[in-house]
C-alpha cells in the first residue's frame, strides 16, 4: 500500500508543470440579449490573459459605434 501512495505523490509531482501560453491576442467580447418589448442589450468587453506578462492592444473598446442592423429591411440602429 505505501508503494502505491509513493507512486502517486510521484505522478502528481510530475505532472504538475507551469505551462507556459504564447500567442494571446486580446479580443473583443460581444455580449447581446434581445427581449420582447425591449431595447436590446449589448455589452463588449476585452478578452484578457491572467498574467501580468502579456502585451496589449491599444483598442479602447468603450469607445466602440455599436450598430444593430435589422434584416431583411437593412434598417440600422447605433446603439448609445
Amino acid at each position: 500500500m505505501r508503494k502505491i501512495h509513493i507512486l502517486l505523490l510521484a505522478v502528481l509531482a510530475v505532472s504538475c508543470q507551469k505551462t507556459v501560453v504564447t500567442g494571446f491576442q486580446d479580443k473583443p467580447v460581444v455580449e447581446a440579449y434581445l427581449y420582447v418589448g425591449e431595447s436590446p442589450s449589448v455589452k463588449i468587453s476585452k478578452l484578457i490573459a491572467y498574467t501580468s506578462d502579456m502585451v496589449f492592444s491599444s483598442e479602447d473598446v468603450a469607445k466602440l459605434a455599436v450598430t444593430i442592423t435589422e434584416s431583411p429591411s437593412g434598417k440600422s440602429y447605433t446603439m448609445l
